[in-house]
């Protein structure tokens, strides 16, 4: 079970289907004609078994057994990972391009952004106005293999990333720090 703030998403043991309840706005629940849903309801429109599910205030993520990752709700700051904010909104659980090659081993939600670890022990993120998924480097902001990252920062919400040997990935919210004095 993921608790968001308006909403909840169950993943059905055995089945891997999902289910979803509470506050339709954005299309947080995926699927259109509701504005709210008072008891759990099947997301028809995912066809794959889900293995791990994760929601946030205005968004909501599902990760297949094949390794992709499904996204559906608010896309107000690019959280849904579709290289774009121009959806606006999604109803309709998407699949994230970028990070279709069945890597995706977890995924975690917070309210603007989302943040996913691959079967490879890598961390991407995306949100907070960066529409397509970056991948974070610890340490020095360079790779082992000489790749680049980008420094990624967020302001309004908390980012954990635990290392070394990464097996989670969480996101959570914070108050905004105060103005400079």
């Amino acid at each position: 079970v993921a608790a968001a703030k308006h909403h909840t998403v169950c993943l059905a043991e055995g089945t891997g289907e999902v289910y979803t309840w509470g506050c339709n706005k954005e299309g947080r629940l995926g699927y259109k004609a509701v504005d709210s849903q008072p008891t759990p309801r099947k997301v028809a429109a995912i066809k794959e078994r889900v293995v791990q599910i994760a929601a946030a205030n205005k968004h909501s993520v599902a990760v297949t057994s094949a390794g992709d990752l499904l996204t559906w709700g608010c896309n107000a700051k690019g959280q849904l990972g579709y290289g774009t904010t121009d959806a606006g909104c999604n109803a309709t659980p998407r699949l994230v391009e970028a990070l279709r090659s069945g890597c995706v081993k977890k995924a975690s939600a917070s309210k603007s952004h989302t943040i996913v670890l691959t079967k490879n022990a890598e961390v991407w993120t995306f949100g907070y106005s960066k529409v397509t998924p970056q991948r974070v480097f610890f340490g020095a902001a360079e790779s082992r293999s000489g790749a680049r990252g980008k420094k990624i920062e967020y302001h309004n919400d908390h980012t954990a990333i635990f290392r070394p040997d990464m097996v989670e990935v969480a996101g959570g919210g914070a108050p905004p720090p105060p103005p400079p004095p």
